[in-house]
């Protein structure tokens, strides 16, 4: 596991996924794990997130090719919180595209 190295009058930001999208790969996103590694010693972590409006387009904002086709910023958080629930009991019954459309397969 890497470590951020501790930089005075500084902080760490963590990148999500979301923005790795926006950015198109110029930012990466980042495991979202605080992990303390001496019981012994208080750890103190004060996430604050931030979402765009529902009605936001999630698109390249850089002046490459994009990799990833536009997303409204709800269907792209409705997509991303489902993939949260994904494991090999509901992999069965239901699979959760990229539009963030849910599609059911005929049995």
């Amino acid at each position: 596991m890497d470590n951020a190295p501790v930089v005075e009058n500084s902080i760490v930001l963590n990148v999500g996924d979301m923005l790795q999208r926006w950015s198109n790969d110029t930012l990466r996103s980042t495991n979202h794990r605080v992990v303390n590694t001496n019981i012994t010693k208080a750890r103190y972590s004060m996430p604050y997130f931030v979402d765009p409006g529902r009605d936001v387009m999630i698109e390249n904002i850089t002046n490459r090719p994009p990799l990833y086709q536009p997303i409204s910023a709800y269907d792209y958080l409705k997509w991303r919180l489902a993939q949260s629930y994904l494991d090999d009991k509901y992999q069965v019954n239901e699979k959760v595209g990229i539009e963030g459309k849910k599609y059911i397969p005929k049995e």
